[in-house]
């Protein structure tokens, strides 16, 4: 399981980011999702984030016509740090709730790529309120 520890921001607690989706792997048995495992063995802040976006396209963000998405969910200690990292890669960041919500997080990984391998390929998306369309 790759792991991104971050102390970095300014923010005293450790941080567990899981940054690659796990395309298949179950979480281990008793956990609804890779996210909650890696919380039960770190027991620090930890947010499920960048597993729903293509590294394909990450060089192409520039290109887009408004700031890109990217869907985290995970403790609110982490929000700091989960936000900034997400807008320093050039996204936006798209809370989607606690860590229990990871499980959804990652099977929505499962749309994304059926999205893709349907023709479209990798891409980017946008989640926001009609006015900031």
């Amino acid at each position: 399981m790759d792991i991104t520890l971050c102390r970095s921001l300014g923010l005293r607690a450790r941080c567990e980011i899981l940054r690659i989706p796990l395309v298949g792997v179950e979480p281990p048995e008793g956990f609804s999702s890779n996210a909650e495992y890696v919380k039960s063995r770190t027991n620090a802040p930890t947010a499920k984030s960048f597993n729903t976006n293509f590294a394909a396209v990450y060089d192409r963000i520039g290109e887009a016509g408004s700031r890109p998405s990217n869907l985290w969910s995970g403790d609110e200690e982490a929000r700091q740090v989960v936000e900034q990292l997400n807008r320093e890669a050039g996204y936006e960041p798209v809370y989607a709730d606690p860590l229990e919500n990871a499980a959804a997080q990652e099977s929505f990984l499962k749309l994304i790529t059926g999205i893709a391998q349907g023709g479209m390929g990798p891409f980017l998306y946008r989640m926001a309120p009609p006015d900031q369309l």
